[in-house]
């Protein structure tokens, strides 16, 4: 899928659609210019030859960019596309890896694939490794040496043409609210500033030096020995049934806060060896649908003081129950949804804010009562809510990337190279990261407004079936829906 400037109409309205024919193995792709309505249908062996083919025969080119990406982009970009060329390379001549790969994409795709189905499957992987996959790579890195000279010196989306009102668009498609840069920027100041005053309560109470700020303190527990799992050679196996017992423990309190709780389990495993370098600390796989696969619950235990003790309940809250799986298999298993409102459409704000609801919610049903647990789950806040601070501050407010990191390492204590992965990533994906912070927020009023109108008629029951029984829906929707639970008790 490429977008190119229409040198007949001289436009940037033309988009290619490029799909591949499973039985041919070739390319099936569609020119279309949305302005003067030039269209074309090409069929070629593999992109690289599909982007050929228009540059020369149907004079189409990339669009140009006005404001290339910033400096550290391309710096970055670099090294990422030397690393996936070597890996493809890698995969290309490596046997096993060949084999695991191919063994891989029968299972998900070709169940029941004969020897020879599954040879030309294999080498149908090869040949587009080598004739589509590394060449494309050598043409982006090219592109990106060849473009560098003129990297943006600016940080923020801002620094585009339209890029104030790209922002906002990108701030509504992510949160689902009609909330501006400067009420996310300030709410995200006033929830830092709640959070770290909790956080300092707690870190005082417990002896700690009241002179130094949260994100110094933080710093120091993660550091900590006494939180750490020592480090033997069954320390994952450890880990993960620890995780278990604590999911476990939650789902038998949780059955008193919602009216159903899902059929389809949830296990705990230890991600995978070749991926845990560079995994996130925790991430879930949803159940299967027709329930012959339960739910997975995936804690990256590749570095010890991945895993302090003490943020280990918010991360199974989040990731298991009531977070993630409640919220996921419970709409995988209703029957009043249809197939796409159970798959088609998903936003973070409504899942992200959903696990990050889960994590007060469980602090407040007293899954939490350890004042290090709370300290947990309360750092896990101030990360996201940290967010909504150096998101708007450098795509609204023109902040520049060192004044983000500098910011959010002294407000989360987190080391350089973390402040620096987060910011990056905040940089090249615009208002993203509001998600979820914004969508707890919104849960959270909501709730709160429930309480307020209802009174003693109010049912966290029938709020939470409420805000979940509707699929994963923008959160306007989720408003209508608490607004119509609320009219419904009150009649």
């Amino acid at each position: 899928h490429m977008g190119f400037h229409c040198i007949a109409c001289n436009r940037d309205k033309g988009i290619i659609h490029g799909m591949k024919d499973a039985k041919a193995g070739n390319i099936i792709s569609i020119a279309c210019c949305q302005n003067c309505g030039l269209v074309q249908l090409k069929e070629v062996p593999n992109e690289l030859d599909l982007f050929e083919f228009y540059k020369s025969k149907y004079r189409v080119q990339y669009r140009k960019q006005e404001k290339p990406s910033p400096k550290h982009v391309y710096r970055a970009g670099a090294q990422a596309i030397s690393r996936l060329k070597k890996i493809a390379h890698l995969i290309g001549k490596n046997a096993k890896l060949l084999d695991n790969l191919g063994v891989s994409f029968i299972e998900c795709g070709w169940p029941g694939a004969s020897p020879k189905e599954e040879e030309f499957f294999k080498n149908a992987i090869k040949s587009s490794i080598d004739k589509s996959v590394t060449p494309g790579f050598k043409i982006l890195r090219a592109f990106m040496l060849k473009t560098q000279k003129n990297a943006n010196k600016n940080h923020g989306v801002w620094s585009q043409p339209n890029g104030d009102e790209f922002y906002k668009l990108r701030i509504r498609t992510f949160t689902t609210t009609d909330y501006s840069p400067e009420e996310i920027h300030q709410m995200g100041l006033n929830e830092v500033e709640r959070i770290s005053n909790r956080m300092k309560e707690i870190l005082t109470s417990l002896g700690y030096d009241e002179k130094k700020s949260v994100g110094e303190l933080m710093n120091e527990l993660n550091e900590d020995p006494d939180f750490l799992y020592a480090d033997t050679p069954d320390r994952k196996q450890i880990v993960v049934n620890d995780y278990t017992e604590m999911v476990n423990e939650a789902i038998e309190v949780m059955t008193d806060y919602f009216h159903t709780m899902p059929k389809a389990g949830v296990v705990v495993k230890a991600v995978p060896e070749y991926s845990e370098q560079t995994a996130a600390g925790g991430y879930y796989q949803a159940p299967a649908l027709d329930g012959s696969r339960p739910g997975v619950f995936y804690a990256n235990l590749y570095d010890i003081k991945q895993t302090p003790t003490y943020s280990m309940r918010t991360l199974a809250y989040h990731e298991a129950t009531p977070g993630h799986h409640h919220q996921i298999a419970h709409s995988l298993e209703n029957e009043e949804l249809t197939m796409y409102r159970r798959f088609g459409y998903r936003t973070s704000a409504f899942s992200e804010g959903w696990a990050l609801y889960s994590e007060q919610l469980a602090l407040e049903v007293g899954l939490a009562e350890n004042p290090y647990d709370e300290l947990g789950i309360l750092q896990s806040e101030l990360f996201r809510a940290n967010r909504l601070v150096v998101d708007t501050g450098m795509h609204y407010k023109k902040w520049t990337r060192e004044k983000a990191m500098e910011y959010m390492k002294s407000v989360t204590g987190m080391s350089d190279t973390e402040v620096k992965v987060e910011i990056e990533r905040y940089i090249v994906w615009p208002g993203q990261a509001l998600s979820y912070k914004v969508g707890m927020i919104k849960i959270l009023e909501l709730r709160e407004k429930a309480k307020n109108m209802l009174g003693d008629k109010f049912n966290i029951k029938d709020f939470h079936s409420a805000v979940l029984d509707h699929g994963n829906p923008p959160l306007f929707i989720v408003e209508e829906m608490v607004d119509k639970m609320i009219k419904d008790s009150l009649n």
